[in-house]
């Protein structure tokens, strides 16, 4: 089983940042580009809101030890055609120009490449910089997956009202993640970065506190907030994923540095939120741990925010083949 979640998850991310990746590769310098990247992270819900959707249904109408012992596999086997959806999809999209330019020149230098050396060589910085940027909403975007549901059953609420606030966090969630997008755009990456994790460091908290208490309605709001807020920083996080390196590397780095931040910090999450819990018996010390790495990420976006996120020009001058917006231009 826990094999099998790893090959998940290393799947998930890979999946998440390429998408990303063949998204903005096919919109080069739009000025809507957060727009399109919050408008993709919209989607990731709504597959959880299905997700979620069948194991409410099949909550409330089997019985609990028939849940328990054969129900919760259900799910599983209904996600399968997903995978030939997804292959199909794949045989009937072409490559983006920015992959292909590419292609036509490593074919003519005669380069031999090695995107993975040469992204954790020449790029290793900029990975740590995206790692540190997404950290907060790394470990924030595992809390609503995983740790909400855990955290109000412990706290004394019914399972299937759990799953019903979950369920409302997935489906406010696209709104917040399309919104975040367009104030990118239209205000630059920083201000709805800083912007969210300053609402993060001020309310997250509060958002434990919340679901200690005796009140499902308050738990509820305080989740959703939490969701918003989760969502609005979303867009310019995938940006600074993929955009962050050169096309030769791009998709191994980007691929790396959200598994490193997805592994490390994000999916640890829910074993560093039990550990204190255990110790004092309520959720609050892990709001605070949560806390920390938003304040990690406010200081990233002060003084380390990759140039491709506010559309500058990023210096590729350690890229291991010339083949940057001048090179491209001029080949045409």
């Amino acid at each position: 089983m826990l094999f099998s979640r790893v090959l998940q998850g290393l799947g998930a991310s890979v999946e998440y940042t390429t998408a990303s990746q063949f998204m903005l590769e096919h919109e080069p310098g739009s000025r809507r580009r957060n727009y399109l990247a919050g408008l993709m992270n919209a989607t990731c819900p709504v597959g959880s809101l299905l997700g979620s959707a069948v194991s409410f249904v099949l909550i409330i109408t089997m019985p609990a030890s028939a849940f328990e012992s054969w129900g919760w596999r259900i799910p599983f086997p209904l996600a399968i055609p997903i995978a030939a959806v997804g292959f199909y999809i794949r045989n009937k999209l072409d490559e983006t120009p920015e992959f292909e330019e590419m292609k036509r020149q490593i074919a003519a230098a005669e380069a031999k490449q090695a995107p993975l050396k040469d992204a954790v060589r020449l790029y290793w910085r900029d990975m740590l910089k995206a790692i540190g940027l997404g950290a907060g909403q790394r470990i924030g975007s595992y809390t609503i997956q995983a740790y909400f549901v855990t955290a109000l059953i412990t706290a004394g609420f019914p399972t299937s009202l759990a799953l019903l606030a979950s369920m409302l966090t997935y489906a406010v969630g696209p709104l917040p993640s399309v919104r975040g997008g367009v104030l990118a755009d239209r205000y630059g990456a920083r201000l709805p970065l800083l912007v969210g994790y300053g609402l993060f460091v001020a309310l997250t908290v509060p958002t434990f506190m919340a679901i200690d208490s005796e009140s499902i309605v308050l738990a509820a709001i305080a989740v959703v907030v939490f969701t918003i807020i989760n969502n609005l920083v979303a867009a310019p996080l995938n940006i600074t994923y993929v955009l962050s390196f050169p096309p030769e590397v791009r998709s191994s780095a980007a691929a790396l540095n959200f598994d490193i931040g997805t592994s490390l910090i994000g999916s640890t999450a829910g074993l560093v939120a039990v550990w204190p819990h255990d110790l004092t018996g309520d959720d609050i010390s892990f709001g605070w741990y949560m806390t920390a790495a938003c304040v990690v990420s406010i200081l990233d976006a002060l003084f380390a925010l990759p140039a491709s996120v506010d559309y500058r020009e990023p210096d590729w001058s350690k890229a291991p083949l010339a083949m940057r917006k001048p090179s491209l231009e001029s080949s045409s």
